[in-house]
């Protein structure tokens, strides 16, 4: 198929730990990752000295760094960290898109109430023409915003030389990133574990449309190299490297180069690591009780969590399903910023960059 348009839009990811930045392109009618740059929080605070203030920490990023230095175009989309947004299942009567809205618009004033400032707001369907004896569990997904948080990011974006034409939802976007390495097959649920800094988002997906999301607070990926760092006496930095270039034991392996530095380890991580894994299990267990139908046959894993070697192979042991690290190929022309940063933790930004074929 030809495509016009040879590169998508600058895709930001305003994460929590990072902000990361993402263009993708078409080649053959395949994506592949054209220009990336990563810039990630100081541990210190906002880069600046500072302590954490009223803004959110990547608005002093998006204020001091040249964001659209080697990508294409000014038109940007980007997603906010789901600790920024609420995300909230509702069970909602039929009715017109108008008349959904202005229920949730009300049932966000009601849990708003104490906030300043109005939501901004958007919606979907969570359940098929397929899901029968469902009628009394939740049917949409609503995430909103605060308002002021919106004209912020559109503010910066804007001052940095961007044109932003979508502010995402997390898990919309990780369903497209899904997209972008495995083509839907219908019926066929699958699900996106983004394993953040700070926290994580489970979405199953299916015919291409989140259809449930939880979002999993107090079990972020950095536990896991502060353990490292604790344990060993390292940076948080050298201890990530560590973590992506020796990782954990894999469990179908005994021997090995690595074994002994994996099997250390994989001992100061297990705690934070099994805390990870019991909130999934408790996760899969409502669709498991639930919505049977809605079971992953596959789980992506996206986010910092990604990078650690191995990891995708212990997941899967435990949770008995097949778990794949989500990444695409580099294009031949591609240029990152600096050194390449891992593919693993591009997967948000690059859907949003796709955006652009479906604008």
């Amino acid at each position: 198929m030809f495509f016009a348009r040879s590169k998508g839009w600058i895709g930001i990811d305003l994460g929590t730990g990072a902000v990361k930045l993402a263009q993708v392109e078409q080649v053959a009618g395949q994506y592949r990752l054209a220009c990336a740059r990563v810039v990630r929080r100081s541990p210190a605070g906002d880069g600046n000295g500072s302590t954490e203030t009223a803004a959110p920490w990547w608005a002093d990023v998006l204020r001091r760094e040249p964001l659209r230095r080697g990508f294409a175009g000014r038109n940007a989309a980007c997603v906010l960290s789901a600790s920024e947004t609420d995300l909230r299942a509702m069970n909602l009567p039929e009715g017109s898109d108008a008349e959904r809205r202005a229920m949730i618009a009300n049932e966000l004033e009601t849990v708003f109430a104490g906030s300043p400032g109005r939501r901004a707001f958007d919606f979907w369907d969570t359940r098929g023409p397929a899901a029968t004896g469902e009628s009394s569990l939740e049917n949409v997904n609503a995430v909103s915003v605060a308002e002021e948080d919106v004209v912020s990011v559109f503010a910066s974006l804007t001052r940095s030389g961007l044109l932003c034409d979508v502010i995402d939802a997390l898990p919309l976007v990780l369903a497209r990133a899904i997209g972008l390495v495995s083509a839907p097959q219908p019926g066929v649920p699958v699900a996106a574990f983004d394993w953040g800094s700070t926290s994580a988002t489970f979405s199953i997906v299916c015919d291409g449309l989140p259809v449930f999301t939880r979002h999993l607070r107090d079990c972020g990926y950095a536990s896991l190299p502060i353990s490292v760092a604790e344990a060993l006496g390292l940076s948080v930095d050298d201890a990530e490297q560590l973590l992506a270039t020796h990782g954990l034991c894999d469990p179908a392996r005994t021997d090995g180069p690595l074994r002994e530095a994996q099997e250390v380890l994989t001992d100061v991580t297990a705690q934070a690591l099994g805390k990870a894994v019991s909130r999934l299990d408790k996760t899969l267990a409502y669709p498991e009780l639930h919505r049977s139908r809605l079971l992953p046959e596959r789980i992506w894993l996206f986010g910092g969590g990604a990078t650690v070697r191995n990891l995708p192979a212990i997941l899967s042991a435990r949770l008995g399903l097949p778990v794949e690290a989500w990444g695409l190929p580099w294009s031949d022309s591609s240029a990152a910023i600096g050194t390449r940063p891992p593919v693993e933790i591009l997967g948000t930004a690059a859907a949003l960059s796709a955006l652009a074929w479906l604008s």
